[in-house]
């Protein structure tokens, strides 16, 4: 597009001209287009465009001050602003899409935990078509504003299973994002890279950690909070979010520990994990899963980036819990290979080992 609008690379611009525009559109020509073909390829895209563009201003010329308002509550929260989100648009529209077409269109990469209000408005502005009626608009956007200033009770019985999640990793922000995201799908997928943790949670990176928030109980409620949608009873939230939390804590707390554990012993390197690996694949349904190879494992199933130097514990932690749900993969597997790695007795406390240079003197 700065190409097309001949825009010099070191110039931030907020508005163009009509020649520039003009000359885009020359550029969009080809050679070979007649008045017809230009008008099929490009210029019936340009009306529809701009028909969209009108009825978003008309729209927003009415509901603006109430949008500024939703910002205010929100604190330009992205996780907030994502909770309104879900609360405006139909019941129907299954969770994924309706956070895919609010990255995509609302706040748009890359993700940052705060939204500017020109953003944000910019955004939605995008995100209205001909179908929204300003009626529809007004009635969604308040009732999802006033639900902002409040937090549903519909996650308050969670609480229980919101501490044992978070105490099973640690608090780690990116590894609770990510379950989180699975548990608003309602199903464990083939394919599911981290979630940025900046959709779930107001966090920044700390000093301690930079790469890694650490976030409370409290907040991971509120992330459950925001998972309720328009419409929708304490019933149907409980069947549609509780129960696959509670399925995931079991899943999660069967082999967090030991995940960490030789995670934290590893430091998560591909070769001291390596061994570790193959004893899970040739003890489990992985052998058939992974085809015995603990390269295809980290390639295929943990989605670690080919010849990667380290594994991220997010990677780790989250692929071998849908192995678990998905039946591939048992957690007495994962504790007998890793009370191998240990030298600790299955079940035990760690034995202290001798450092790889002692082994081989004393060999």
């Amino acid at each position: 597009m700065v190409l097309y609008l001949q825009i010099p690379q070191d110039q931030e611009v907020v508005f163009v001209s009509f020649d520039q525009i003009f000359g885009a559109m020359v550029a969009f020509a080809k050679p070979t287009d007649d008045e017809t073909t230009y008008e099929n390829r490009v210029i019936t895209h340009v009306r529809a465009r701009t028909r969209k563009l009108e009825h978003a201003q008309s729209i927003l010329a009415e509901v603006t001050e109430r949008l500024t308002f939703v910002h205010t509550q929100a604190r330009g929260s992205t996780p907030k602003l994502l909770q309104w989100f879900r609360r405006v648009v139909p019941k129907e529209i299954k969770d994924q899409a309706v956070r895919d077409f609010f990255l995509g269109t609302v706040i748009r990469p890359p993700i940052n935990p705060q939204v500017s209000l020109t953003q944000f408005l910019f955004g939605v502005a995008g995100s209205i078509d001909e179908t929204d009626t300003l009626e529809r608009f007004r009635e969604a956007t308040e009732s999802a504003a006033a639900s902002l200033s409040a937090a549903p009770s519909a996650a308050a019985p969670l609480r229980g299973e919101a501490e044992a999640l978070v105490e099973a990793v640690g608090g780690r922000a990116d590894v609770l994002a990510t379950f989180l995201h699975e548990i608003q799908l309602g199903e464990a997928t083939e394919v599911l890279l981290p979630e940025p943790p900046q959709l779930y949670f107001d966090v920044l990176p700390t000093a301690e950690v930079p790469e890694v928030p650490k976030v409370t109980v409290d907040q991971v409620m509120a992330a459950l909070a925001g998972a309720l949608r328009v419409g929708e009873t304490d019933q149907q939230f409980e069947d549609r979010v509780g129960r696959a939390l509670k399925a995931k804590v079991l899943r999660v707390t069967s082999v967090a520990a030991d995940v960490i554990a030789v995670h934290d012993k590893t430091k998560g390197r591909t070769a001291e994990l390596h061994p570790w690996l193959d004893t899970i694949v040739k003890t489990s349904k992985l052998s058939e899963v992974a085809h015995g190879s603990v390269d295809v494992l980290l390639l295929q199933v943990l989605q670690v980036p080919y010849q990667a130097p380290e594994v991220p514990l997010v990677l780790l932690l989250c692929g071998l819990v849908r192995c678990v749900e998905q039946g591939s993969l048992a957690p007495d597997v994962v504790e007998a290979a890793t009370s191998a790695l240990l030298g600790r007795a299955k079940g035990g406390a760690e034995a202290e080992m001798p450092a790889a240079g002692e082994a081989a003197e004393a060999a």
